[in-house]
């Protein structure tokens, strides 16, 4: 599921990204519905990453993050957290 995920962010959410930037910088008038288009997008995925990687761990035990705590709370949940909280905020 998740390199399906990385799949569309690729092909779709890039390019979107670029446009979305583009519109804030020329003022076009899309760019308030091309923000919140890629913010919920951002959320969706990350929610897929963190989803697919918990329910691996609860049901068939597998873990796809180390166990170092600082490795966990640091690179799995910090580093992918930003994808949750910046577009929540806007």
């Amino acid at each position: 599921m998740v390199l399906v995920m990385e799949a569309i962010t690729v092909l779709f959410w890039g390019p979107m990204c670029l446009a979305t930037a583009y519109a804030i910088v020329e003022q076009k008038w899309p760019r308030y519905a091309l923000q919140m288009c890629i913010s919920l997008a951002h959320m969706y995925g990350d929610m897929i990453y963190y989803g697919t990687s918990f329910l691996d761990l609860r049901m068939s035990g597998i873990s796809h993050s180390r166990p170092e705590p600082l490795y966990f709370w640091g690179y799995f949940v910090g580093m992918n957290a930003p994808w949750i909280i910046i577009p929540a905020c806007g």
